[in-house]
């Protein structure tokens, strides 16, 4: 019996505290003079700088995978195949597909041009280069998510979030004691002792908030050194670019020389063809006519109705703009709007 009243009691004084950080959460708000305790200075700063810290490091984290991995439908691919892998506990299969790594894939055709071709096989030196700088990209990749983007991941889910949930728990305590302070009354439920246990609260939160953000903002050092690794592999990567386009830069002059010192063979003439003038009217015709047109530079699968789906290369006949962002066209008997970027317009409307 004692313990189920003494239960019932707190649970009063709780509910009673609750209602007294709302009211004066909401006297506050509709009045801006109330009467309410402010920290010093010194200690606003400190709330500024940390504020200013987390706005910078969310940034970041949301802006890094897009600079890494530029299209959105890949990013997305990949970042499912990263989620699957880890819930089946086995390494990534999937690699972002550098544009670069593309081109490189159509040089390497190259090889079908015959092997007196030098044009086939300036082509498939430049695959074989382009592929190194892609392999120096996906180097690149991992090392900025390794020592970047995870360190600030983990100071924003963690540290950061830390000393927002004792920021949090300090406006409360504040709300309270400054309810307490400003609705005692002679003879009323609310004690000098209970005033002062209520400051004694703020004091010890506030000290905590204190302590969490001034460690957090002097041990910047670990963040100065982040950013200097992100600039270095920037820097490796840059060179490593820089030094396989000079090396394939030097066999193409070579393939080219190469081709100047060929004999020269004897030259056919051409037949003279004539045309008459129906085809001739035709061409003209045929070439007036033409469509405007875009071709996809990435799948893009519709989600609301309306949309038009399409995967990469398709040529799509554009009907009208919409806007700056979006387009109207049709495909393989489907039409519908699709966003701009993800298109290369190859005649305009």
């Amino acid at each position: 019996g004692i313990n189920a009243e003494y239960m019932g009691e707190e649970e009063t004084k709780m509910a009673a505290r609750w209602l007294g950080k709302k009211t004066q959460a909401l006297s506050e708000a509709v009045n801006k003079s109330a009467d309410k305790t402010e920290f010093e200075p010194d200690y606003v700063e400190l709330e500024k700088r940390t504020d200013a810290t987390r706005n910078v490091v969310d940034k970041l984290t949301k802006s890094l995978p897009t600079y890494l991995h530029p299209n959105p439908l890949a990013r997305s691919k990949l970042s499912l195949s990263s989620t699957v892998s880890k819930m089946q506990k086995k390494a990534a299969a999937q690699r972002y597909p550098h544009s670069l790594g593309e081109i490189a894939e159509i040089c390497s055709k190259g090889s079908e041009l015959g092997e007196e071709s030098i044009f086939g096989a300036a082509l498939v030196a430049s695959a074989d280069s382009f592929n190194q700088i892609v392999e120096a990209n996906h180097a690149f990749d991992a090392e900025v998510s390794q020592n970047f983007l995870e360190p600030l991941k983990t100071l924003l889910v963690k540290d950061l979030a830390e000393i927002q949930k004792h920021r949090k728990k300090l406006e409360g305590r504040r709300l309270d004691y400054d309810y307490k302070r400003t609705h005692q009354k002679p003879g009323g439920k609310i004690t000098d002792a209970d005033i002062k246990a209520a400051e004694m609260k703020v004091e010890e939160s506030k000290a905590l908030c204190e302590s969490s953000m001034s460690n957090l903002l002097d041990s910047d050092v670990e963040q100065v050194g982040q950013l200097a690794a992100f600039v270095q592999a920037y820097l490796s990567f840059a060179r490593t670019t820089a030094g396989t386009l000079e090396q394939l830069s030097e066999v193409l002059e070579e393939k080219m020389l190469e081709s100047k010192s060929r004999p020269v063979r004897e030259r056919k003439p051409l037949p003279k063809v004539s045309y008459d003038d129906d085809e001739d009217y035709e061409e003209q015709s045929s070439g007036s006519n033409e469509k405007p047109a875009a071709r996809a530079l990435f799948d893009f699968e519709a989600e609301n109705a309306g949309e038009l789906s399409f995967r990469e290369g398709d040529i799509i006949t554009l009907k009208s703009r919409l806007d700056e962002n979006w387009l109207q066209g049709e495909v393989r008997g489907a039409s519908g709007i699709f966003p701009s970027s993800y298109v290369e317009i190859i005649r305009d409307l």
